[in-house]
């Protein structure tokens, strides 16, 4: 990049966790940023189904994949329902917020929230 800010239009997901730092160089001198973690998430909002598997129902309008840590809020209009098996990187239920997985159908958790 030319300047002292890294943006990224439009990271594919597994892209999370990489660590980036940004190293400016200006009249012969370089800084350096700290490393950042790049991590993707994408809230329960569920105004449109009780579907998981709607993308219209998640805040990033995309259905959440391996690579996402997911929130699902107390207060939501309507609370997911898997139907199918689905994955994410991790999972944060606000107080009262619940998520029902169907019988025969599971969710995996990639890894813990940090």
């Amino acid at each position: 990049v030319t300047t002292d800010t890294l943006k990224f239009a439009t990271p594919p997901s597994n892209y999370a966790a990489y660590h980036y730092r940004c190293l400016v160089t200006s009249a012969g001198m370089q800084d350096s940023s700290l490393a950042q973690q790049l991590h993707f998430k994408n809230e329960w909002v569920g105004s449109i189904s009780t579907q998981w598997t709607n993308s219209a129902n998640w805040s990033c309008g995309k259905m959440p994949d391996r690579f996402t840590d997911i929130i699902i809020k107390t207060g939501a209009l309507s609370y997911p329902i898997i139907s199918s098996d689905v994955q994410c990187r991790s999972i944060y239920l606000q107080k009262a917020a619940t998520v029902t997985v169907n019988s025969g159908y599971t969710i995996r958790i990639n890894q813990s929230p940090e």
